[in-house]
């Protein structure tokens, strides 16, 4: 069992962050580099959406309030592609259920106050 544990923390996660508001992207960077997490940041709908399409990501941390083109389009154009990548929704507002038919799997929501 601490074998496999060994092996998953040499393994980095690459996380892509799509944010938009740079002093949030900022502080998230700050917290999951020191955790040794491997992060893309980008502040714009359109660069979110090239990065989350054409690499490969572990997880994709995306505002769904973006300037421009919205995190759900970036979500619904990802899963029209059967990419199944886990994406971690932010969220300004308390609205939990417009997002659930973009998303495979079982859902979990947890409210970040």
């Amino acid at each position: 069992m601490d074998s496999e544990i060994a092996v998953s923390y040499k393994e980095r996660v690459k996380v892509l962050v799509v944010e938009d508001e740079k002093n949030i992207a900022s502080f998230v960077r700050k917290g999951l580099e020191e955790r040794g997490f491997v992060l893309d940041v980008c502040h714009r709908d359109d660069e979110g959406n090239e990065l989350a399409t054409t690499q490969r990501n572990d997880v994709i941390l995306l505002d769904i309030m973006l300037p421009g083109r919205d995190g759900l389009n970036i979500l619904l154009g990802l899963r029209e592609r059967n990419n199944a990548v886990p994406v971690i929704q932010v969220n300004q507002k308390p609205e939990t259920g417009n997002t659930f038919d973009l998303q495979p799997g079982p859902h979990q929501i947890k409210a970040a106050r």
